[in-house]
């Protein structure tokens, strides 16, 4: 049992798709109250798209190689470990609305960080 806990506590990508279908149907003024202004704006054929954008990039230091000394019959024995370098990475996600009347009718969404819990 504190192991389902500990899974629904996960941010996935299917809880964010089904935190956006709550949003189908709604007006497109509730979303931007709720969102804030969108990123992008792109009008076409009485369709209006929507867009958020959110990116982070993540840096992870690295580690020092390190030296240890263990002894086998009185004698040191050296080991050395491999370091490994800084590296960073980017998450984000992009998320665009499809706006019919005013009316949200879907959603498409693009990017590693397209996560909710």
């Amino acid at each position: 049992m504190v192991i389902t806990g500990l899974l629904t506590g996960c941010a996935t990508r299917e809880k964010y798709v089904n935190k956006l279908n709550t949003l189908v149907g709604k007006q497109e003024s509730q979303l931007v109250s709720m969102w804030g202004m969108p990123t992008s704006m792109y009008e076409a054929d009485g369709l209006r798209y929507l867009t958020y954008t959110r990116s982070e990039t993540v840096y992870i230091a690295g580690t020092p190689a390190k030296t240890t000394t263990t002894y086998y019959l009185g004698k040191p024995i050296p080991f050395q470990t491999v370091g490994t370098s800084d590296y960073s990475y980017t998450k984000d996600c992009t998320t665009t609305f499809t706006v019919i009347n005013k009316v949200i009718s879907s959603f498409r969404i693009q990017g590693n960080d397209c996560l909710s819990d």
